[in-house]
C-alpha cells in the first residue's frame, strides 16, 4: 500500500485512483451526514497557604525552623457530545454540500504529495448542519452519543470530579561548619469524590436508561526529605538529597464512567461491567539526587548531577483507557477495573557547563556558551507480575542543548540546539502482548535563534526564529526500527518579531 521517499510514506495508487483524489470536491457524497462533536472542560479552583518561619540568631546550629500549610479546592467536569444530521439526498458530490472555499496545493510541499485538498468553510458548514438541525427540532434533538436516547446521549460521557488537599509541612535549617543540613516532612491528605454516568444494559444487549452514580478515593501521603549543601569555599557547592514524592491515579481512572456489555458464552448469559476504581494507589517515588559545581575565576562553571528514582504502583496510560485493567467476578457479572502496575527504576547522570570569554578583547569579551546532557536509564513492570518490562513512557534515554551567546551592552543574541532521543509512547499498540509492536517517536534535533536589542532606557525589540532548518517536530512509527504506520508532524519555522516599551 505504501512506497517511502525520504522515509515519507507514499501512497501507491492507481492512476485512477490518483485522479480521483486529484479531484476531491468531485468525490460522491450522496447518502452522508455531517457530525458534530462538542467537548467541553472547566475546572474551578480556590485555596489558600500560610508559611511561618522562626530565626534563631545566636549562630548555634540551628538557623531556622519552617511550618506551611495549605488548602486547595478545585472543581472540575468534562464532557463530550455528539451530534448528526443527514442531509438531502439530492446532495450527489462534495461540491455540492457548498462548504468548499477553495484548496490548498500541493497538500504538502516538497515531499512528494502533490495533491490538493479543499479548504472547508466552517461557518458555511454550521450554516448548513443549523438548516437541518432546525427542521429536526433543534440541536438536541440530533444527540447521537451512546445510542442516541436523549438522557444517555446527554449524560453519559459527562464526568464530574471535586479534589480537596489537605497539606502541611515542617523543616529546620542546621548548620555546622561548611555543612547546611535541612530535615522536613510532608503530609498531604486528599479527598476525591467523583460523579460519572452508568448505563446498564437489558438481557439483549440494548441500552437501558441509565442515572449518574458516584465514589470516593482518599489519600493520605507522608513525605519526609532531607537537604545536604557543602560548601567547602566560595566556589565550589556539593548537594546531596534524599525525598519522597508521590503521584495520584488519573481522575477519569477513578471514576471515569461505568458501562456494561450482555454476551453469551457457552449458553451462559455473561455481564461484563467497567468500571473506574477508587482504590488505586498512588505512585510513589524515593529519590536519591547528588551534584557538585564548581565555578572558575576564567569564567568556567561546570557540573556533574546523578539521581535515582524507586517507583511503586506504576500507572501508564494507554490512550483512553487504563494500561493495566483487572477482571474480577465469576458466573455471569464480570467486572472490569484500573489497576496498579509494579515497581520500577529511573536513574541517570547529567552533565552542565557554562564558558564566558570574558578575558577576550571588546567587543567578544561578551561571548559565552553553555550546555547540558542528560543520560538516563528507565525500567518497569508494567503488569505489577513481572511478565512484561519496559522502559517508561515518553521518556528519552538522551537529553541535550547546546548554546552560543552573546550578552553586552545593549545588544543580546543566543543560538540553541536542542535534542531529545528515541522514546516509547504506546506500549503493545496491535495487543499482540509483545514490545515489538510498541509505538516509538523518533529523535529530534532543532536549532533555534533569539536576538534582543535594548533601545533606551524603556524600549526593547526581541527576534526569536523557532526551529530554523525545518526539522520534524514529532515523527511517530510501530517499532523502533521502522517506519511502519508513521505519524508525521511537520510544523515548520516560526519567526516573532516583539516590541517592549516599559513605563
Amino acid at each position: 500500500m505504501f512506497g517511502y521517499a525520504g522515509g515519507y510514506p507514499q501512497p501507491l495508487l492507481t492512476p485512477a485512483m490518483l485522479a480521483a483524489l486529484q479531484n476531491i470536491p468531485g468525490m460522491s457524497a450522496a447518502g452522508g451526514d455531517i457530525e458534530i462533536t462538542e467537548k467541553t472542560s472547566t475546572q474551578h479552583k480556590v485555596g489558600g497557604q500560610l508559611d511561618l518561619q522562626y530565626d534563631f540568631d545566636d549562630g548555634g546550629l540551628l538557623r531556622y525552623i519552617k511550618v506551611g500549610g495549605k488548602i486547595v479546592d478545585s472543581r472540575r467536569m468534562v464532557t463530550n457530545r455528539g451530534y448528526g444530521v443527514d442531509y438531502s439526498s439530492s446532495i450527489q458530490t462534495l461540491s455540492d454540500l457548498g462548504v468548499i472555499s477553495g484548496s490548498y496545493s500541493p497538500v504538502f510541499p516538497g515531499k512528494g504529495y502533490n495533491w490538493s485538498i479543499p479548504i472547508i468553510d466552517q461557518g458555511a458548514l454550521f450554516q448548513l448542519y443549523n438548516q437541518i438541525a432546525q427542521s429536526l427540532g433543534g440541536m438536541n434533538a440530533t444527540l447521537t452519543t451512546c445510542g442516541g436516547n436523549p438522557i444517555n446521549a446527554y449524560n453519559c460521557n459527562t464526568q464530574k470530579a471535586t479534589e480537596n488537599v489537605y497539606a502541611g509541612y515542617a523543616m529546620a535549617d542546621l548548620q555546622t561548619g561548611d555543612l547546611e543540613i535541612i530535615p522536613g516532612v510532608r503530609f498531604e491528605h486528599t479527598d476525591v469524590s467523583n460523579t460519572f454516568w452508568y448505563i446498564p444494559r437489558d438481557d439483549n444487549n440494548v441500552r437501558l436508561v441509565g442515572s449518574f452514580q458516584s465514589n470516593k478515593a482518599t489519600f493520605n501521603e507522608a513525605l519526609p526529605s532531607v537537604l545536604l549543601n557543602y560548601r567547602p569555599d566560595a566556589r565550589t557547592v556539593v548537594r546531596g538529597a534524599v525525598w519522597t514524592s508521590y503521584e495520584r491515579p488519573p481522575f477519569l481512572e477513578l471514576g471515569g464512567g461505568s458501562s456494561e456489555t450482555v454476551s453469551n458464552s457457552g449458553g451462559l448469559q455473561v455481564v461484563t461491567v467497567t468500571v473506574g476504581n477508587p482504590n488505586l494507589k498512588p505512585i510513589t517515588s524515593l529519590n536519591l539526587d547528588a551534584s557538585a559545581e564548581r565555578n572558575f575565576s576564567t569564567g568556567t562553571s561546570v557540573s556533574v548531577a546523578g539521581y535515582y528514582k524507586r517507583l511503586h504502583n506504576y500507572i501508564y496510560d494507554a490512550g483512553n483507557t487504563a494500561g493495566v485493567t483487572n477482571s474480577t467476578g465469576t458466573g455471569g457479572v464480570i467486572t472490569v477495573a484500573p489497576a496498579n502496575g509494579g515497581s520500577g527504576n529511573v536513574y541517570g547522570i547529567e552533565f552542565t557547563f557554562q564558558q564566558r570569554f570574558t578575558a577576550m578583547p571588546a567587543p567578544f569579551d561578551g561571548l559565552g556558551v553553555s550546555g547540558n546532557f542528560t543520560r538516563q536509564w528507565t525500567r518497569v513492570d508494567l503488569l505489577g507480575d513481572g511478565t512484561r518490562m519496559d522502559r517508561i513512557q515518553n521518556a528519552p534515554d538522551y537529553l541535550g542543548n547546546l548554546q552560543l551567546f552573546y550578552a553586552k551592552g545593549p545588544v543580546n543574541f543566543d543560538v540553541t540546539y536542542s535534542y531529545s532521543g528515541s522514546y516509547v509512547s504506546v506500549y503493545d499498540t496491535l495487543s499482540k502482548k509483545a514490545t515489538w509492536d510498541d509505538v516509538w517517536v523518533r529523535p529530534v534535533g532543532r536549532v533555534g535563534l533569539h536576538a534582543g536589542l535594548q533601545v533606551g532606557r524603556f524600549a526593547k525589540l526581541d527576534l526569536s526564529v523557532s526551529n530554523l532548518f525545518n526539522a520534524e517536530t514529532y515523527w511517530a512509527h510501530i517499532g523502533r526500527h521502522s517506519l511502519a504506520v508513521s505519524d508525521i508532524v511537520n510544523s515548520g519555522t516560526t519567526s516573532l518579531l516583539t516590541g517592549t516599551i516599559k513605563f
